[in-house]
């Protein structure tokens, strides 16, 4: 008997756990990536999903899980600072740089953003004036 719909879902997660559990980084990563993952309240698998497919030494993949549930890094902001940590974290710090002066053209000046860049040790996004 297969598990469908809500049944199949939490274990294809509990499946994603236990290969993170086990050190399995690789078949972990891949378990989170094949996850359906739609809702802030998914944001906890993204980034498990994304530590996984970091220690996997897929960086490609981690990006991908933060970046796919990204909507707003206001509403997100979570996912948001991972996405900064990874790529800081991985000698993108130009990227990062341009991802924050993108959110601060986007959604205007924001401590959170200042803190972001803080923290990364990245330059301070510039309001446009």
């Amino acid at each position: 008997v297969k598990a469908t719909g809500y049944a199949a879902e939490a274990s294809a997660r509990r499946l994603a756990d236990l290969y993170r559990l086990v050190g399995d980084d690789t078949e972990a990563c891949r378990a989170y990536e094949g996850l359906t993952l739609s809702g802030e309240e998914d944001d906890r698998w993204r980034i498990a999903g994304a530590v996984a497919c970091l220690a996997a030494d897929d960086s490609n993949a981690a990006e991908r899980l933060l970046r796919e549930g990204l909507t707003s890094p206001l509403r997100r902001p979570r996912l948001a600072s991972e996405l900064l940590r990874i790529r800081v974290m991985n000698g993108r710090v130009s990227s990062a740089e341009a991802l924050l002066a993108r959110w601060t053209r986007d959604h205007g000046d924001q401590e959170q953003f200042r803190q972001w860049a803080d923290a990364y040790g990245l330059r301070p996004p510039a309001a446009e004036r």
